[in-house]
């Protein structure tokens, strides 16, 4: 498992610039993990995310799942109802906005729309409902030596070659 530290000794050892400094390699490895951050690969993609809903309450956050606000794209959202899954509608959060005129309308939610890091359902809840979130989640961002996540292990060959490309 690689570590930002180790990631970053590795980095300084394989360049042959001496007068690079530990924050520009930081700089360097944060830059490599924004540009394929929203790119999909196995490690960032998620089916595994859920929050439940509360009855009367339209828009769901990092209360609710704290990857909410990390998510990169959203491939699907699934509501279960009575033991049976049914998928949500995307929809632009302007139209949304538009229908959601009033709190009274409330029922079994089929659309959603993704702002401002939170989701927002419609019809609002009437009841306790999981949903299941999948696409692509964003992780933590790095800043102590020992963290680590999926760049520092799955993506580590890749976030180091970028971070490489990006100081030379």
């Amino acid at each position: 498992m690689t570590t930002y530290v180790t990631m970053r000794s590795r980095i300084l050892d394989e360049m042959v610039n001496e007068s690079l400094t530990a924050a520009q390699v930081n700089n360097a490895i944060q830059s490599a993990i924004a540009h394929y951050q929203r790119s999909r690969f196995y490690f960032n993609e998620s089916r595994a995310q859920t929050f439940a809903t509360v009855a009367s309450q339209e828009f769901y956050g990092t209360a609710d799942n704290s990857n909410i606000p990390n998510l990169s794209k959203i491939d699907t959202l699934v509501i279960t109802v009575n033991s049976t899954r049914y998928p949500l509608t995307v929809q632009p959060w302007d139209l949304l906005e538009e229908k959601s005129s009033t709190t009274s309308s409330t029922g079994q939610p089929d659309e959603y729309s993704y702002y401002a890091q939170q989701i927002r359902l419609y019809p609002i809840p009437d009841a306790a409902y999981t949903v299941r979130i999948a696409g692509l989640v964003r992780f933590a961002a790095l800043s102590a030596d020992g963290d680590s996540n999926a760049w520092m292990t799955d993506g580590e060959e890749l976030i180091r070659a970028r971070s490489k490309w990006d100081l030379a």
